[in-house]
């Protein structure tokens, strides 16, 4: 399952991080691990020209972006990352999770649309 982390500021997210493997399919035809790969690729690249400054970690623990600029630009971009994530997995819900965590905090995290039937994208509350 590759699992994919967006970390909470505030009322939007400072970053990402993308880990493991989808599973759909072998190598090379799997297309859960391709869309993934492309849509983050693509908004790393995309925060890159635009000249948003971000500090980006590829490793074998998976691809780590922190954004260190959160202006509404940026914001619209990694939101439209999050939303097409989690329209994938709505469709793909045993090789794709999203999930959300404050920033800072790595022990305390909320799993969001785990399931089908959860509203995705409304605001947390407590």
């Amino acid at each position: 399952m590759i699992e994919v982390l967006f970390f909470e500021l505030g009322d939007g997210f400072s970053g990402f991080k993308v880990q493991g493997h989808a599973g759909y399919a072998r190598v090379g035809t799997d297309i859960v691990c391709a869309s993934v790969s492309s849509l983050t690729i693509f908004t790393a690249n995309l925060l890159i020209q635009m000249g948003v400054e971000i500090k980006r970690n590829d490793s074998q623990e998976g691809l780590i972006i922190d954004v260190q600029e959160t202006s509404e630009t940026t914001q619209i971009v990694i939101r439209a990352l999050y939303t097409s994530l989690i329209d994938i997995a709505g469709q793909y819900p045993k090789n794709l999770r999203v999930e959300v965590k404050p920033y800072g905090n790595p022990n305390e995290y909320s799993a969001i649309c785990r399931k089908k039937s959860e509203r995705c994208g409304k605001k947390r509350t407590g």
